[in-house]
């Protein structure tokens, strides 16, 4: 049966075992007298179901039929006087050296008798399979040798990676739960939660580092500080752990002592115990009350509306008809839908039905018209009342005329972007403005310029009668300047008697658009030099008439699907125009960048 000696293979590293005294904790004597016990020994180890070997100084020395075949062989003889790690991959799943981890196991069960553990072995073709390995020290033909027994576990391993795989599913699912989540099994141990439970019961991480949490435990938590109301608590936690062992589906709401309303919903679990759920419903609990004062003082200033499920209307107020000019009579039995002004698209009515159904409320601004057909902004709040069975019954609408504070905002904004004397656009504007011209010509390859223009001789007006006549001149001069320029291009006045034109979408061709910004510029020139005619207005004076001329001095620089900055351009076109300006005034001068 045995190797009178023990073998190596060819070129592989010499065993550290071997040649180790061993310290059997199991003997089998087996010597050449003992023929019958070695018979029976060869018929179990040749018979047993598990594949078997024989290792003797960290190499194999017998082998049954079963590992022969599992490794893929034909027979022992191909395997034997290797070491056990020839027939593993290079490491095993840990990433230890397959060799040195063998070496350590065999070690261990050298020291200890037996040692038990899981292996990853290959096949002859490749493929990997996982067992469980037992070494026993053995006596045999009076040696002491390792007994290696292993047994295929892939299907095992594979039904345990599933089930952890579905164990971090579920874990998942709990922790991303929007509520809290607790599930306690038949004894009523804790078996699960999530973090959202702890943060909306305000609940300690010490509470659950006790190990099986008990749900009388939690419970009596709970209850001792005053979750549940006064009472003798040993008799309230003794009445809610027995509710709790004949659980029936239930849900009912929670006002916790901070003021939140919890709804709390519990599941009987088919194998015993029960699954909790707790949701933060004071939102809308608050907004279920808001309707309720709503309804109490349904005669405000505000216009009020209610319909019925189908969004017919059921009843208005006063301040309704004085907002709407609809009155009760003409607006009961028709559909908030005679208020659309046409500005909305349907996706936006579909947004606000949305949020009514999910979260039973709606507010923001809307365009509306009234019955005289004009459009108005309002500021609408839709809620949805629900029944007893949670079902939509009604809708209320609370709704505000915004117009002067639409207006409002309208003149900040205007005033934000704007000269407050001429009302063309600032310098900020400008520069969103240029901006995008510069964005336009890259996409059309369309050139487009900046004008940068200066008024001569407009100093001496300001002189002679005063800033205020000064000022009729500027908002004279940017009328002309908007008048004689395409409807496209954008007019900015930097400050004093400054101003800059930005031409868009020129042409593609640079002699055409340099022809089209000098024909412009030449317009401009003409319409700015023009007599002054102003109508001069003095408290107690009769009105008076002060005739000024003045000349322009104006800088050009063309731009054209360039990585420029608009600030450069400016500078060019001002460049330009200070020459001219140097050089006497009253002319057109390009700057190409």
């Amino acid at each position: 049966m045995c190797h009178s000696r023990p073998l190596r293979a060819e070129g592989y590293p010499q065993s550290k075992n071997k040649g180790r005294a061993l310290q059997p904790r199991l003997q089998i004597p087996m010597t050449p007298n003992d023929k019958s016990d070695r018979n029976i020994y060869r018929q179990l180890f040749e018979s047993s179901p598990d594949p078997s070997w024989i290792i003797e100084g960290g190499i194999l020395i017998e082998s049954n039929a079963v590992a022969v075949a599992t490794l893929g062989f034909e027979s022992a003889a191909e395997i034997l006087s290797l070491h056990p790690s020839k027939f593993s991959p290079p490491r095993q799943p840990d990433g230890l050296d397959s060799y040195a981890k063998v070496e350590r196991m065999m070690s261990h069960a050298l020291d200890q008798g037996l040692h038990r553990f899981e292996w990853v072995f290959a096949k002859i073709d490749g493929t990997n399979f996982t067992t469980e390995v037992t070494l026993s020290v053995v006596k045999l033909d009076h040696r002491q040798v390792l007994h290696c027994v292993w047994r295929d576990i892939t299907e095992r391993k594979n039904m345990e990676d599933r089930l952890l795989q579905e164990n971090k599913t579920l874990r998942a699912f709990v922790e991303s739960f929007p509520g809290g989540i607790s599930v306690f099994d038949a004894r009523l141990r804790l078996v699960a939660h999530n973090q959202n439970l702890k943060t909306l019961l305000d609940l300690p991480d010490t509470l659950f580092e006790k190990p099986d949490l008990s749900f009388e435990d939690f419970i009596r938590f709970n209850v001792e500080r005053g979750d549940y109301g006064p009472g003798d608590s040993k008799t309230k936690v003794f009445e809610i752990v027995e509710r709790a062992r004949k659980l029936r589906q239930h849900q009912f709401q929670r006002v916790r002592p901070n003021g939140m309303v919890l709804e709390i919903r519990g599941v009987p679990l088919p194998e015993g115990g029960f699954s909790t759920t707790y949701m933060d419903v004071t939102e809308r609990e608050q907004a279920a009350q808001r309707l309720r004062i709503a309804a109490t003082a349904f005669e405000s200033q505000e216009g009020m509306l209610i319909t019925d499920a189908n969004r017919n209307i059921l009843k208005v107020n006063q301040a309704f008809s004085e907002i709407t000019g609809y009155s009760a009579e003409e607006a009961v039995g028709r559909t908030p839908g005679i208020l659309k002004s046409g500005r909305h698209g349907a996706s936006f009515y579909q947004d606000m039905a949305d949020s009514l159904l999910q979260r039973g409320r709606w507010q923001g601004e809307i365009w509306n018209r009234r019955k005289s057909g004009e459009i108005y902004p309002e500021w609408l709040m839709v809620t949805a009342v629900k029944d007893d069975a949670g079902n939509i019954s009604h809708y209320v609408g609370a709704l505000t005329d915004i117009t002067s504070r639409k207006s409002a905002e309208n003149e900040i904004r205007t005033l934000a972007f704007h000269d407050a004397l001429t009302q063309l656009p600032n310098r900020r504007l400008l520069s969103d403005r240029l901006s995008q011209s510069i964005a336009s010509s890259k996409r059309s390859g369309r050139y487009g310029a900046v004008m940068f223009l200066d008024l001569d001789n407009f100093k001496p007006i300001n002189d002679t009668h005063g800033h205020e006549v000064g000022d009729l001149l500027l908002i004279e001069a940017a009328k002309r300047l908007k008048g004689a320029v395409r409807e496209m291009d954008t007019v900015a006045r930097l400050g004093g008697d400054e101003f800059v034109v930005v031409l868009s979408e020129l042409n593609a061709n640079s002699a055409e658009s340099i022809a089209t910004a000098k024909s412009i510029a030449e317009k401009i020139c003409a319409v700015l030099s023009a007599p002054y005619r102003l109508k001069v207005q003095s408290e107690g004076k009769p009105d008076s008439m002060v005739e000024h001329r003045c000349t322009v001095s104006l800088g050009i620089a063309m731009f054209l699907n360039q990585d420029v900055d608009r600030n450069e351009i400016l500078k060019a076109a001002d460049l330009v125009m200070y020459e001219v300006k140097k050089a006497g005034g009253n002319a057109i001068r390009f700057h190409h960048i």
